[in-house]
């Protein structure tokens, strides 16, 4: 970890240096510049455009089923992204330090699987997130720090399993509800620690079994609801 970390920070030295003032796209893929738009077609593989600072809008064309490692961290002046519904894994760090990024689409349909290690830390602009159904794990740190975040949303038949470790630490969430056909079974150590979340339900049929340690710790809690039939064995 502290070797992916120290290669992020030389990355954000190369972009502060200007390394990519004269902005061509990796082969196959499509830069408006008019618009400052960035179409992707082809899977973006570990730090494909870290450091851009032209991009603004992104577009992950359908095809594209993995976006690498690092793929567009420090992209600072990228404020939009639209995600195919091809995409099944956001990799680690992928989108870590976006901080102008306010909007993530997915498709309609989605076939998402693994957001993954902060892929989408320290993104402070980004105000909601809708979680597509098909998504089974959100990773360690996910959203760490995006302290604009006010709003999650699962989509209707969540196949989410398992909320990793400081998955939402230090995020702006109020109110998370996970609904009656809820799959979730894990929420990692201190998951939502430092969030402004004041209500969580975990509605009839809540298939939850582990809450983990300090999951909750350092938010405005005031009301937990679990309904009858809840499955819930070991809180931290």
């Amino acid at each position: 970890m502290k070797v992916k970390l120290l290669f992020i920070f030389a990355l954000l030295l190369t972009a502060v240096t200007g390394a990519f003032a004269d902005f061509t796209p990796q082969p196959g893929d499509f830069w408006d510049d008019a618009t400052k738009t960035l179409t992707v077609n082809s899977n973006p593989g570990e730090a494909a455009y870290s450091g851009n600072t032209e991009i603004k809008h992104l577009v992950i064309a359908s095809g594209v089923t993995t976006i690498g490692e690092v793929a567009f961290v420090y992209c600072t002046g990228l404020r939009s992204i639209e995600i195919a519904a091809s995409v099944t894994t956001i990799d680690n760090f992928a989108f870590q330090e976006c901080s102008d990024l306010a909007t993530v689409t997915f498709a309609s349909g989605s076939k998402l699987k693994t957001i993954g290690v902060e892929a989408f830390g320290s993104c402070k602009s980004l105000n909601s997130v809708t979680i597509p159904a098909s998504v089974t794990t959100i990773g360690n740190a996910a959203f760490i720090s995006c302290t604009g975040l006010k709003t999650v949303t699962f989509d209707s038949g969540s196949k989410l399993e398992t909320i990793g470790n400081a998955a939402f630490d230090g995020t702006g969430l109020k109110t998370v509800t996970f609904d009656s056909g809820s799959k979730l079974e894990t929420i990692g150590n201190a998951a939502f620690d430092g969030t402004g979340l004041k209500t969580v339900t975990f509605d009839s049929g809540s298939k939850l079994e582990t809450i983990g340690n300090a999951a909750f710790d350092g938010t405005g809690l005031k009301t937990v609801t679990f309904d009858s039939g809840s499955k819930l064995e070991t809180i931290g």
